[in-house]
């Protein structure tokens, strides 16, 4: 699996989970992925949702905090 760059959009889908754009290293934006939390991997996985919030929601407190620890 590539690595991600960064999260790009947020959205929640019919079955009421979030699901994120994810823009992925070396491909370009055309290739981005609707992605689930749980797809989320690498060691920075929790800080791109997180930063995701922090740029775009600043009000919001990252409900996935939590399953990154």
């Amino acid at each position: 699996m590539a690595d991600m760059e960064k999260v790009i959009k947020m959205q929640v889908n019919k079955k009421g989970k979030e699901e994120f754009l994810v823009k992925w290293a070396g491909y370009p934006l055309s290739e981005a992925t609707w992605e689930p939390f749980e797809n989320l991997s690498g060691e920075d996985a929790c800080e791109y949702p997180a930063n995701f919030y922090s740029r775009n929601y600043a009000f919001i407190v990252n409900i996935n905090a939590n399953k990154c620890f």
